[in-house]
C-alpha cells in the first residue's frame, strides 16, 4: 500500500501542522510507503481545512473521479472555536467528511467529541492519532545539563498571533512574574511588545529545538488547540510544563506538568513545577513518530484492505457535490478577504492623527 499527503508542503516554518506532515511524510519514506504522485498512490491523507489550498478539492475531485485512490481527512477544529467567523469552515470540513472522506483521523479526543458535538456525523471508519515531532531535532538534551543554574529558565511560543494563542497570559506574566527568580523567553510572533520577557522570531526547527533545550520548563497558554504540536515539541525536548486547563491540552500533557486555569493560578502553577523540575522531566510521557506514523499506516491500511476485499465500497465524490462545495469555499474566502479589508479600514479610521 502506497501512501500520498495531498498537502502544499513549505520548507521553512510554517505552522505546526506543516512541521508534523514533514515528519510523517520523512516516516512513511523511510519505511518505503510513500508516493509523491497522487494518482499512483492508494490512500491520500487530506487536511481539511485547505487554507490557501483550496485547488486540493479539485486533486482530490479527480482522484476520485479517475482512480480507486481512498481518501483518509485528518480533521483539524472545531475552526470556529479559534476563529468566531468561521463556523463555514466547519460546515465545508463536515460535508467533505460526510461525502468525500473514506475515514477520518481525529488529532485528539476532545476534537472528535467537539465535531460530533456541533453535527459532525460519524464515519464508518474513525479513529484518534495525535502527532509528534521530528526526532531528528526534537529530543531530550544530555541529562547532565538538567542542572539548573541561576534563574528557572522558562520558554514561551506561538507561530500566529491570534490573541487565543494565550497572549492574556503572557502579558500577565511580563508585569507580574518573578524575575528575580525566573527569565522568560518567547519565540515567534505576538501582537504585544514585552517589557521583561525577551523576544525571538519565529525559529526553524533545529534552533527552536535548541532553544527549548536551552530552557528549564514551557509554558503554554493557548485558549484552544486541536492537538498543539508546539507543545509536543517542547515535551519531546524534555521540558515539563505549565498549559491552560481546556480543549486538548490535558490529553497530551498527562503528567507532564501542571495545568492552570487562568492568570489566578498560573503563577502557583508556575511555582510548583520549577520547584520538582526533575520529578516532572522524568514523569514525561510522549507518543514517537515512529508509534503515529504506524498508527497512520495501520487505520489507512485496514480502510485499504476491507475495500480490496469487497467489504467497503468506496465513497465517490459526484460533479454536483464537488461544485456546491468550492463555490462554499470561494465565496467564503471573498467575504473573508472583504472582512479583513474593512477590519484593516476601521483599525486605521480609530487611530489618533
Amino acid at each position: 500500500m502506497k501512501i500520498t499527503i495531498l498537502y502544499k508542503f513549505r520548507n521553512t516554518a510554517w505552522g505546526g501542522a506543516n512541521q508534523f506532515l514533514h515528519a510523517l511524510r520523512n516516516w512513511f519514506v523511510s519505511k518505503g510507503c510513500y508516493e509523491e504522485d497522487p494518482f499512483k498512490a492508494d490512500v491520500g491523507i487530506f487536511i481539511s481545512y485547505p487554507f490557501n489550498n483550496e485547488d486540493l478539492f479539485g486533486t482530490v475531485h479527480k482522484l476520485k473521479k479517475n482512480t480507486n485512490t481512498l481518501i483518509v481527512n485528518r480533521m483539524n477544529g472545531p475552526i470556529f472555536l479559534y476563529r468566531d467567523q468561521d463556523v463555514a469552515v466547519d460546515k465545508m470540513n463536515f460535508i467533505f467528511n460526510r461525502h468525500v472522506a473514506d475515514g477520518t483521523i481525529f488529532q485528539s479526543k476532545w476534537s472528535m467529541e467537539q465535531c460530533h458535538k456541533l453535527g459532525m456525523i460519524p464515519n464508518g471508519y474513525e479513529t484518534i492519532i495525535g502527532n509528534a515531532p521530528d526526532p531528528g531535532f526534537f529530543y531530550r538534551p544530555d541529562p547532565s545539563k538538567n542542572k539548573v543554574v541561576g534563574k528557572t529558565k522558562i520558554v514561551a511560543a506561538s507561530w500566529s498571533d491570534n490573541y487565543k494563542k494565550g497572549f492574556d497570559t503572557y502579558q500577565y506574566l511580563d508585569d507580574n512574574l518573578d524575575f528575580a527568580r525566573f527569565e522568560m523567553t518567547f519565540i515567534g510572533r505576538s501582537p504585544i511588545i514585552f517589557k521583561n520577557i525577551n523576544q525571538l522570531p519565529i525559529l526553524q526547527s533545529d534552533k527552536l529545538a535548541e532553544t527549548f533545550r536551552d530552557h528549564d520548563m514551557f509554558v503554554f497558554a493557548s485558549k484552544v488547540e486541536t492537538c498543539s504540536n508546539i507543545l509536543m515539541e517542547a515535551l519531546h525536548c524534555g521540558l515539563p510544563a505549565v498549559a491552560r486547563n481546556n480543549s486538548s491540552q490535558p490529553e497530551l500533557l498527562g503528567t507532564g506538568g501542571l495545568l492552570f486555569n487562568d492568570t489566578r493560578d498560573v503563577l502557583d502553577a508556575i511555582n510548583k513545577v520549577s520547584n520538582n523540575l526533575n520529578y516532572y522531566r522524568s514523569s514525561i510521557k510522549v507518543p514517537t513518530i515512529d508509534e503515529i506514523g504506524a498508527n497512520y499506516y495501520n487505520f489507512c491500511n485496514r480502510i485499504y484492505s476491507e475495500y480490496r476485499e469487497g467489504k467497503y465500497t468506496r465513497k465517490c465524490w459526484s460533479n454536483m457535490r464537488y461544485y456546491g462545495l468550492t463555490a462554499r469555499a470561494h465565496f467564503w474566502e471573498k467575504g473573508t478577504r472583504i472582512k479583513n479589508k474593512l477590519r484593516k479600514i476601521n483599525e486605521n479610521g480609530n487611530q489618533p492623527g
